[in-house]
């Protein structure tokens, strides 16, 4: 006989101790052709445990999920519905698929699953925003977890006959910080599944919750060593709590930084350092535990020691985080609902009580975030949404409550009300911070194309030009600085770039946004970015000042800060580079942050195709051949805009070929002749301003039909450095509506897809594709476009 402990990670209905029989035979596997039932064995009952834990818990995310409902409803449902609350019922299946013979191994694999979720999330974490940001949101946090466990210890006392826990002791006020906490690893799963972490919102909920859960740890330790019954357990606790902390920051850390500065960059970290570091995440979970903490303390603060982002943080989060995610967790979830029998509950006034304390928490941390709005610059309606927000529960709560249990604070029945409960509140509120995040984003958008941002044609040309232009990697950097010295920077209208390094986010749980010039990486490709720039404001013929950043985020959400930037800053140009120049890994999540900025955008958007588009800085050997395809419409006139731009630079030389087609649009007749007015007036003002430059030449061509037009556009193929070209979305004739089923990349437009298809023009030109967003008549300040054609013709005649 043999005694096996059947809690684990998660506090259990069934006894803590139970007795089985010992057989050294259920690990020999014996099958259907020996007569016997595989079932009775170990290893294929856990590999169908396994097998369960990955099947149901997907089949319910498969169902749930039109309805908004996020992975951790879903795998906790599944969960239950593997336990004795659905497949439990039915006692002898429930014994065959969860023997009490496999809870050791059953509680053991959920317990590194859990373990390594937090230590990976504290890998994904940037210690250094921690402390950046909590001069700022610590109010906020603190604000909304104090009102929060003020409103639950006043409930919890209230109703305390009928939840059944003892009042007033240090393991109380534990319990109800706990149930009231907002732990980071909870909110940043649930807004990287609301497409939220690159949000304003996002990271001021992130910033939240980080100081939230330092002040609710440093709260903990204090009353757990004022809980010891004499001094000198108190020494010991204080002892062996300082201890751990010298070998975490006089070891760990070091030894992470060490690894990082041993390997190359650009190379991938040794398989032996991150064995090392693993091994690490698990020796101070043991530390943590043999000083009377949980492992949550110790994998938590081994992933924070860990440099977030590549080499180390990345290359941990790649190999381990599928297993993990996929395998490990799913294994937690079962380990939860085999311990949840949501039928045992009987006693509805405590059910009743419960629900009435956890509704009080939630609102008490929404009127928390609304009373730290008060002081700071948050909406009324942000921090209603900041309130819903940091609410979310997630895998930390469902361990809090497990220890409450183990240690005998709250009973099974509570145990399963406040599980289900938390379940069922974040099944409500994630769904409703989705939709109430959209409304305010679409509003949002309407109200930004409200304020006229600017654009090129009512950008002044005796003012500063800003661009943002978009860099993925050191390839990018040569013709984006090409194209900005092409438009001719000068004492009277200066450029300013604001270079934009843009990172996936890999290894990290947070997006980043940093200032180069602030950060201590000089090895770093983003270093060597900046540096390229601030070389190029020494060479440039004229002014040019450069602002470096590096934004480390997610590609599907990165357009927001971009667009927000570009808004803020009030800048008319926003450079991209096309997908197909990049690495293919990142192609396609390219391609899509393009079309969103496209969508998105506050101004006009540039996508550079670069088929070698690089010249030489020098004054003496700087020189450019472009190209303008001029056949009307809004797009089409931003790019005649920012030739008249380049046309004053002395070593550029321009074509505008103006294509007069006689196909008829399906727009309606006054709209045409109202765009009809607007080409020929910045046509007519373009040739004003080049009539005495004979680096400018101006020709008309008349296309009768698609034939026609298609030798037009193939006339420029190798006679240019660059050909610039409207992405026309305003005008579809009915050449570009036959060749519409025939575009491969839409982000480009019909004329722009033919110039870079290999098949057309060899694929061999450079090519920029513009597009006007935003108000096309009104800029910034009220400035119609004949306001500013009329000014910028005086200033040239001038």
């Amino acid at each position: 006989m043999a005694n096996i402990t059947a809690s684990g990670v998660f506090g259990a209905n069934v006894p803590a101790m139970i007795c089985i029989n010992y057989d050294k035979e259920m690990y020999n596997v014996r099958g259907i052709w020996h007569g016997v039932n595989p079932l009775d064995y170990i290893q294929p009952v856990f590999m169908l445990q396994v097998i369960l834990a990955f099947v149901v818990p997907r089949i319910v995310y498969l169902l749930l999920r039109p309805l908004r409902q996020p992975r951790f409803v879903c795998y906790l449902l599944g969960g239950i519905i593997l336990g004795p609350s659905v497949l439990g019922r039915h006692k002898p299946l429930m014994d065959k698929i969860f023997p009490h013979k496999e809870a050791v191994l059953l509680n053991s694999v959920s317990a590194i699953g859990a373990l390594f979720f937090i230590f990976i999330t504290g890998v994904k974490m940037n210690t250094a925003m921690v402390l950046e940001t909590a001069r700022n949101a610590w109010r906020v946090g603190v604000s909304c977890l104090l009102l929060s466990l003020l409103v639950t210890i006043v409930f919890c006392t209230i109703l305390q006959p009928f939840i059944h826990i003892a009042p007033a002791t240090p393991l109380i006020l534990i319990f109800t910080s706990l149930l009231c906490a907002t732990f980071f690893p909870a909110t940043a799963y649930a807004l990287q599944e609301l497409n939220l972490l690159n949000s304003e919102l996002g990271q001021l909920a992130m910033s939240a919750s980080m100081t939230n859960e330092m002040f609710l740890w440093l709260c903990m330790v204090m009353t757990v060593i004022v809980m010891q019954s004499s001094s000198s357990e108190v020494f010991a606790a204080c002892l062996a709590t300082i201890g751990f902390i010298v070998l975490a920051i006089g070891v760990v850390r070091p030894a992470a930084k060490y690894i990082v500065k041993r390997t190359p960059e650009g190379k991938p970290v040794k398989e032996v350092y991150v064995i090392l570091v693993t091994i690490t995440a698990l020796l101070m979970s043991l530390m943590s535990e043999l000083i009377g903490g949980t492992f949550v303390q110790g994998a938590l603060i081994t992933g924070l020691l860990v440099p977030e982002g590549p080499p180390l943080g990345a290359t941990i989060v790649e190999k381990s985080e599928l297993l993990i995610m996929e395998f490990f967790l799913p294994m937690f979830y079962v380990q939860v609902g085999y311990h949840l029998n949501v039928t045992l509950i009987t006693d509805w006034k405590q059910f009743a009580s419960w629900q009435l304390i956890v509704v009080a928490g939630v609102l008490g941390k929404m009127v928390g975030a609304m009373v730290a709005s008060l002081f700071f610059t948050i909406s009324i309606r942000n921090a209603f949404l900041l309130g819903l927000i940091l609410s979310i529960k997630g895998v930390p709560h469902i361990l809090a409550l497990g220890n409450a249990r183990q240690n005998k604070v709250i009973d099974s029945q509570s145990l399963d009300t406040l599980a289900l409960s938390e379940m069922v509140l974040t099944a409500i509120l994630t769904p409703m911070v989705e939709m109430l995040y959209n409304r305010q984003a679409i509003q949002s958008l309407s109200c930004s194309y409200k304020k006229r941002t600017k654009t090129l044609q009512t950008t002044r040309r005796n003012e500063e030009l800003r661009v943002l232009s978009c860099i993925h990697n050191e390839d990018n950097v040569h013709s984006i600085i090409t194209l900005l010295e092409t438009s001719n920077p000068t004492y009277i209208s200066p450029i300013c770039v604001y270079a934009f390094h843009l990172v996936d986010l890999i290894g990290r749980a947070a997006p980043v946004l940093v200032q180069e010039s602030k950060t201590k990486f000089k090895r770093s490709i983003s270093n060597h970015i900046a540096k390229a720039f601030a070389n190029y404001t020494k060479c440039s013929r004229g002014p040019v000042e450069t602002h470096s950043y590096t934004m480390i985020a997610p590609y599907k959400t990165m357009h927001e800060s971009i667009c927000g930037f570009a808004e803020d800053k009030l800048i008319p140009l926003i450079i991209v580079p096309f997908h197909d120049n990049q690495e293919v890994k990142h192609a396609n999540a390219i391609r899509n942050f393009n079309k969103n900025v496209l969508l998105y955008a506050p101004c006009t958007v540039a996508i550079l195709v670069d088929r070698g588009f690089h010249r030489p800085l020098q004054l003496v050997q700087f020189s450019c051949n472009i190209a303008v395809l001029f056949i009307g419409g809004v797009d089409d006139r931003e790019a005649l805009s920012l030739a008249a731009r380049m046309s004053t630079h002395p070593n550029v030389s321009i074509t505008v070929l103006r294509i007069i087609t006689t196909e008829d649009t399906n727009q309606e007749a006054p709209y045409s002749e109202s765009e009809t007015i607007l080409d020929d007036i910045l046509m007519d003002e373009f040739k004003q301003m080049t009539s005495s430059n004979a680096c400018v030449v101006c020709k008309e061509v008349e296309a009768k039909d698609s034939v026609e037009l298609m030798e037009v556009i193939r006339s420029v193929k190798n006679k240019y450095d660059l050909v610039m070209v409207g992405r026309r979305r305003g005008f579809k004739s009915k050449f570009e509506q036959e060749m519409v089923e025939w575009v491969e990349h839409v982000e480009l437009g019909v004329i722009g897809d033919a110039l870079t298809s290999s098949d057309f023009c060899g694929g061999t030109m450079s090519i920029l594709v513009m597009q006007q967003c935003g108000d096309v008549n009104v800029g910034a300040g009220g400035a119609t476009q004949f306001e500013v054609l009329k000014d910028n013709l005086s200033f040239h005649q001038g």
